[in-house]
């Protein structure tokens, strides 16, 4: 697990899936959860080679 700590946010990257999670660190309580990534086609006017990328997200607790 791959962490980088803020001040009071502490995130970590799960390296075999790329997701992230972001914590509280004074409480330790679950901030942001990722649940999902996708990419499409870029959008109108985007550099050549572009993608578009939606990332989804729960708060506050720990699973899709």
């Amino acid at each position: 697990m791959l962490s980088l700590t803020n001040g009071n946010l502490k995130i970590q990257i799960d390296p075999a899936t790329f997701r992230f999670t972001a914590t509280r660190v004074s409480d330790g309580r679950l901030l942001l959860n990722q649940t999902g990534l996708s990419f499409g086609p870029a959008c109108p006017g985007a550099r050549p080679g572009s993608r578009a990328v939606t990332a989804s997200f729960v708060s506050g607790r720990a699973g899709p």
